[in-house]
């Protein structure tokens, strides 16, 4: 699996938790961040299909280029 691809998943699944606290009536002030990064790897357990949309956007997007390893270059 590709870390990018991982940690890009990982930052949408924040996202969609926020988003589904935010849903049940939380405010933004009461939403623990403990409480979303404990829940960020059961809920990309249960919706795997963020790693493969994490992965087609590295991709695909021009803007993620810098995440190919091909594109990776150390400046001197």
């Amino acid at each position: 699996m590709n870390p990018n691809a991982f940690a890009l998943a990982a930052q949408m699944a924040v996202c969609a938790l926020k988003q589904k606290l935010r849903d049940d009536g939380r405010r933004q002030h009461e939403i623990a961040t403990t409480n979303v990064r404990s829940g960020i790897a059961g809920y990309i357990r249960e919706h795997p299909e963020l790693v493969a949309k994490a992965q087609a956007m590295i991709e695909t997007n021009p803007a993620f280029a810098k995440f190919k390893t091909s594109a990776r270059r150390r400046r001197r």
